[in-house]
């Protein structure tokens, strides 16, 4: 029998899909706002994301299903098979943007070589996978404890400058919201498969919304308070106007790396819904390698929209 995850382990995977790049991103779209808008959106926006994300992680928590299998009870063996498909596709995508994203930003701090940063946060990845879901309690612990504080570090160094204007640009209320909330929405099709292996699901699906839901706001913050204080939306710029340096290449790094890993973790779990016999860690290396080989090759900005 299979070891299942304890509530501590899956708050440190889903802190560690908190602090991300994309988080910060999100922030600095937020700028152009009223400042009781943007604190309001933030703050209702997770609300709203992080219930739902609640309610995915407690079907497939229950019923010791991933997502993707928990399909079957709707949609039939073909209807599941063709959603895990389109899952895993898009998963693929994503690991390919993330990495090409991660090692653009790295590359911006420290011009080594684009491909190299890419091959190399790759590599982490695959060995974040060989690790195993089961087995990452403390890795985990060792690289989101260095993300919280060099994140609280990157966090002083922004709201110490202040900025008496706000950057220029037009965004609705509606538009905000809608950024916000697609955060959360954006991971509802995976935390089934880290609560179908959970030892008490529905307080682990509690927690784990609680915590993304948290660690997402902060970081949103930072991205926010970095928009304001540089007028600029480039992580690599708030990076270095943040004086952090090296310690900014490792937020960039293994922020990219605790993120991706959970998307191409959960290409390989939707795959065994299409290939039982499959190995779930082997498609998901082979997912990381397909996204790693797209970051290298193509123009991966273009696909963000699409997918």
């Amino acid at each position: 029998m299979q070891r299942q995850t304890t509530i501590t382990e899956n708050s440190m995977i889903w802190c560690g899909a908190g602090i991300s790049i994309a988080e910060i991103l999100t922030g600095t779209y937020l700028a152009p706002l009223g400042f009781t808008k943007r604190i309001a959106i933030i703050i209702i926006g997770h609300l709203i994301g992080c219930f739902l994300l609640f309610l995915a992680g407690i079907i497939g928590g229950q019923q010791c299903l991933s997502l993707m299998n928990a399909a079957k009870i709707s949609f039939g063996q073909n209807g599941s098979k063709f959603f895990a498909l389109l899952n895993v596709l898009q998963l693929i995508g994503w690991t390919g943007i993330m990495i090409y994203d991660g090692a653009l930003a790295a590359n911006g701090v420290w011009h080594l070589n684009q491909a190299l940063w890419v091959i190399l946060i790759g590599a982490l990845i695959i060995g974040w996978l060989l690790v195993g879901v089961r087995h990452l309690y403390y890795l985990n612990l060792a690289t989101i404890s260095t993300l919280l504080i060099l994140s609280g570090l990157l966090y002083a160094a922004i709201f110490t400058h202040h900025s008496t204007s706000s950057p220029t640009g037009t965004l609705s209320w509606a538009q905000g919201m809608e950024l916000v909330i697609a955060m959360p929405l954006s991971w509802l099709p995976l935390i089934s498969d880290y609560t179908s292996v959970a030892q008490r699901p529905v307080p682990t699906s509690g927690v784990s919304a609680v915590v993304y839901g948290l660690t997402s706001c902060w970081m949103v913050f930072i991205g926010l308070g970095a928009a304001i204080l540089t007028h600029d939306i480039n992580i690599t710029t708030i990076i270095l106007r943040a004086g952090l340096g090296i310690a900014g290449l490792f937020i960039i790094i293994f922020s990219t790396i605790t993120t991706t890993f959970m998307d191409a973790y959960s290409a390989g779990v939707s795959s065994k819904t299409i290939f039982n016999k499959w190995s779930g860690t082997m498609a998901a290396i082979g997912a990381t390698i397909l996204g790693t080989i797209s970051a290298l090759i193509f123009p991966m900005d273009n696909f963000s929209n699409f997918l």
